[in-house]
């Protein structure tokens, strides 16, 4: 089990125990409408099906837990991708910046990976902000389906190691 502790969070591989919690966390319209892939409405399944495949490489997958609280989740899938996302609830206290921030160095130290990419639907400042932060650089931007919204526009972007290394 992977688990990597910060100032304020806990980081931490995703239990069973853990899915009415991601429920709770992820059933609001307003934390999925910036996600690519999280169903509206969220349900217990749901959950239990990401739990089992997030435990599963390529895809390393974190709980972020703020006093023992679910807040959240992020994770990285192989060399392709970092994806984060807090409950509503979470929103504003930092907590998103810390985590990319844990997770960023936990990936360069633990892989061989020249890169790892990201992205953001338009309209998600608090997202962009945080890559912009950490040095992520656009890569494109296209039109996208999402699981719940038709032609959103989504931006690609990629921290190289070699940038994120001189931050």
């Amino acid at each position: 089990m992977t688990k990597i502790v910060t100032e304020r969070l806990l980081l931490r591989s995703l239990r069973d125990s853990d899915a009415q919690a991601m429920v709770n966390a992820a059933n609001n319209y307003d934390v999925a409408r910036w996600l690519a892939v999280l169903p509206h409405p969220y349900t217990i399944n749901d959950a239990n099906v990401f739990i089992l495949k997030s435990n599963k490489k390529p895809v390393t997958s974190f709980g972020i837990f703020h006093r023992n609280k679910f807040v959240g989740g992020i994770g990285t899938e192989g060399h392709t991708g970092l994806g984060f996302w807090l409950a509503q609830d979470a929103w504003g206290n930092g907590f998103a910046s810390e985590a990319v921030k844990a997770v960023l160095g936990w990936y360069f130290n633990e892989t061989d990976a020249d890169e790892i990419r990201s992205g953001y639907i338009v309209g998600n400042h608090g997202s962009a902000k945080i890559q912009e932060k950490f040095g992520f650089e656009t890569v494109r931007e296209d039109e996208v389906d999402t699981l719940l919204l038709k032609g959103v526009n989504h931006v690609y972007t990629v921290l190289t190691r070699e940038r994120w290394l001189s931050l």
